[in-house]
């Protein structure tokens, strides 16, 4: 999923790098520096939250945890089929099955799923807006055409 946003979005993706590469550099500027650092040597994500969900239905919603211009990245895996993913603002329903990438702007886009037949897994990955703040990383902002060099 980290190569998927570095397409995607790739001033986001650098972000997320950096903030990885400052708490292995300085483990002592979060609270429990040593405890992220145990976890930093098997995090090969540029996301700072990760989310599981497990054979459920996601009601219609947004999400708070990052900024309205990053993208949430979702992927989805199992043997199941029939699900749509709702894109409510938009008016739109996208056929949502196993092995589909998305990248959506979850805190503008009101997005949940339909029911299932099967057995799924959504995982979901997000930049926490808290995080970059507090490592004073400048917010990537959003992406451009100007961001893949074309004016």
């Amino acid at each position: 999923m980290g190569a998927f946003l570095a397409i995607v979005h790739p001033p986001l993706y650098q972000a997320g790098r950096e903030v990885f590469h400052r708490l292995i550099a300085d483990p002592s500027i979060i609270k429990e520096g040593d405890a992220a650092l145990e976890v930093l040597q098997y995090w090969t994500s540029p996301f700072s939250g990760y989310g599981l969900i497990s054979n459920c239905t996601t009601p219609l919603h947004r999400d708070n945890n990052s900024q309205g211009c990053w993208y949430d990245c979702l992927t989805t895996i199992g043997p199941y089929s029939g699900s749509r993913l709702c894109l409510d603002n938009l008016g739109v329903q996208l056929q949502y099955e196993s092995g589909t990438m998305v990248a959506l702007l979850g805190k503008l886009l009101r997005h949940g799923t339909t029911e299932a037949s099967g057995s799924r897994i959504c995982v979901a990955q997000y930049m926490r807006d808290n995080v970059v703040e507090r490592l004073g990383i400048e917010s990537p902002g959003w992406m451009t055409m100007a961001n893949y060099g074309i004016q």
